[in-house]
């Protein structure tokens, strides 16, 4: 453990580190945060911000714990915070605190893409998920498909029948 390092590392020494400590990880600039399993890479934007460590640490999370894919929505869910819990871990490796307010907020925004997912088209109550992209209401008796994609603006298409 490297007891210089602090919260205020620049991204060209937090890329170094994390290079360094996790070999067999491949690092690319990309359009956003991501891991891809499918080629062992983490991307990372061009631009930096202050919570770049932050971040960064997270998809190392995502690969460590070797997240491929998820069934349902809730388990991706679970695979955020198992990414965070990882993040928090390493991040000690290299003296970054990672504020426990930033991970609820982006923790949140998973919670409140699920939840809008949920919402029955019909009656406006939580569904319940039955297929990866299909979700059922309880109430109404209804079901309606949503968007494979995490990353897209949350669509209900109602199904008739």
């Amino acid at each position: 453990m490297d007891a210089t390092l602090s919260p205020s590392r620049s991204k060209t020494e937090i890329l170094a580190l994390v290079r360094r400590d996790y070999p067999a990880i491949q690092f690319a600039v990309g359009e956003s945060f991501a891991w891809s399993a499918a080629d062992g890479t983490v991307t990372y934007p061009k631009k930096t911000s202050e919570t770049f460590a932050y971040s960064l640490l997270h998809e190392i999370g995502h690969a460590v714990h070797e997240h491929i894919s998820f069934a349902s929505d809730i388990e991706l869910i679970g695979m955020e915070r198992d990414a965070w819990d990882k993040a928090v871990e390493v991040s000690k490796r290299y003296g970054v605190v990672i504020p426990g307010d930033h991970i609820e907020d982006c923790m949140d925004t998973y919670r409140d893409w699920l939840y809008a997912r949920s919402l029955c088209p019909y009656c406006k109550q939580c569904g319940l998920q039955t297929a990866k992209t299909m979700y059922s209401c309880v109430f109404c008796d209804r079901s309606w498909k949503v968007s494979e994609s995490r990353l897209c603006k949350v669509m209900r298409r109602m199904v008739e029948g």
